[in-house]
């Protein structure tokens, strides 16, 4: 079965794909309630348990081979959600390599 960005939609229908299944998933776009210390929330995106069911897909292919979470906003994230969002994320990923 090959992974397309159909099969990603149907588990994370909100999810933004830039550049299809190799390029970017840009984390901002989660659900804003988990990523208030953003500057570039998006109403309505997924949830962090969301995108991490679809990371956990996506890295089930040797193919996938990183992830990067960047711009963390460490002053900005006083009740730690948008740390344990990244958590989730990662965790998606791990589960997916473990998939293989």
């Amino acid at each position: 079965m090959a992974i397309t960005i159909a099969s990603v939609d149907l588990i994370c229908p909100d999810i933004a794909i830039s550049g299809g299944i190799k390029g970017l998933i840009w984390w901002d776009v989660l659900d804003p309630r988990e990523v208030s210390g953003h500057s570039l929330t998006v109403p309505g995106g997924p949830t962090s348990d969301e995108l991490a069911a679809a990371l956990t897909l996506m890295f089930s292919y040797e193919k996938t081979a990183a992830l990067g979470i960047a711009s963390y906003p460490a002053g900005r994230d006083e009740d730690k959600l948008s740390l344990k969002a990244a958590y989730k994320l990662v965790q998606g990923a791990i589960a997916g390599i473990k998939a293989r």
